[in-house]
């Protein structure tokens, strides 16, 4: 009887770890979706982007329906009084009519 009891516990604590470790998953996800880092490069820029972030003296970084946009000038290096968000980022060329071309990833 004892063995029955303690395999009882074992699948009660294991399915409301399981419940946890799904709910959990599915929050970080719907949080990440909700507010992702939008990159805005120049049309044809190839290289590294440098993003200094927490400078005093520089523009906070704008938003757009909650998506924090990280408009990269054409020398590739951005410095913003605002702090770094980590989340879902999306990666687009911008062209001189602020028409977008999505790179094709996403992180």
């Amino acid at each position: 009887m004892m063995f029955f009891r303690k395999k009882i516990w074992w699948i009660i604590l294991s399915t409301i770890i399981v419940v946890f470790l799904f709910a959990g998953n599915n929050y970080l996800k719907d949080k990440y979706k909700k507010h992702p880092n939008i990159f805005l490069i120049p049309n044809g820029y190839v290289g590294w982007i440098e993003i200094h972030y927490g400078l005093n003296g520089y523009p906070p970084l704008p938003t757009e329906e909650e998506a924090i946009i990280l408009r990269i000038p054409e020398s590739g290096v951005l410095k913003t009084s605002s702090e770094p968000s980590y989340t879902l980022e999306k990666f687009y060329y911008v062209d001189k009519n602020d028409n977008r071309i999505e790179l094709g990833f996403e992180f």
